[in-house]
């Protein structure tokens, strides 16, 4: 623990981690969070994760509880009700594009606009954060006019790309760089997408501490994190 209270972070290598954590490192060869060990079967990386969890749940709809979207079970985009993701090869391809989009364009600039010594450099990277925003905003609204992004009662991959780091903008970000994600047209599709996410059930029954949250990104913010994502985040300029 830190002097002021606060949890910190203690670098280890994969070997310590291994040690330590065998079961983890296991699930995890390079030992970054997520992991899942599904009955022996190890799975890690955020997206890699999603989406096989998503294709056990489609598989065993026995998983889900709660959120279906009525009670024949029936969505558009040939929505099967257990999963995360649409059956049309094109809206599938659209929500991968997205998820792709939200890696690339936003969260880099949101570890960088905390990681940044100088005032300037934070400036900008907030400036490209927010441009990564906008293309966020028309790609949502080029699929439904409100709602998740394709459309009411259709939560998929392509909202959980985002909202974990839109919580993180209106938490981390506000309280260490004072930012606010603007209430103009340019990201009004984004916030009506937020309010649908902020409603639903497995949200709230899951979503993390905004508290624990900003303890969290303190070494971030004050530039003394060593681990490897925000390493990376720093050296490599998305294009």
């Amino acid at each position: 623990s830190r002097a002021d209270g606060l949890d910190t972070k203690q670098s280890l290598t994969v070997e310590e981690k291994a040690k330590r954590y065998p079961a983890f490192v296991q699930a995890s060869p390079r030992g970054l969070v997520p992991a899942i060990n599904h009955d022996g079967f190890p799975v890690c990386d955020s997206t890699v994760c999603c989406e096989y969890l998503s294709e056990v749940v489609e598989r065993d709809p026995s998983f889900v509880q709660g959120d279906l979207p009525n009670s024949n079970g029936k969505r558009p985009h040939g929505f099967n009700q257990a999963s995360m993701m649409p059956t049309s090869a094109a809206d599938r391809a659209k929500v991968r594009a997205f998820w792709e989009h939200c890696s690339s364009q936003v969260i880099p600039w949101f570890y960088r606009a905390l990681m940044f010594g100088s005032a300037e450099d934070q400036s900008n990277a907030l400036q490209s954060m927010l441009k990564g925003l906008r293309a966020a905003n028309q790609m949502m609204l080029a699929m439904s006019p409100s709602g998740f992004f394709l459309g009411e009662d259709m939560y998929s991959l392509a909202d959980l790309a985002l909202a974990p780091w839109w919580q993180r903008l209106l938490s981390v970000m506000k309280h260490y760089r004072g930012f606010n994600v603007p209430d103009t047209k340019e990201y009004a599709r984004l916030h009506n997408w937020w309010t649908a996410v902020g409603n639903r059930a497995s949200w709230k029954r899951t979503v993390a501490d905004t508290t624990k949250l900003i303890a969290n990104y303190r070494e971030y913010a004050d530039g003394s994190a060593t681990s490897a994502v925000a390493n990376n985040f720093v050296r490599k300029i998305p294009t």
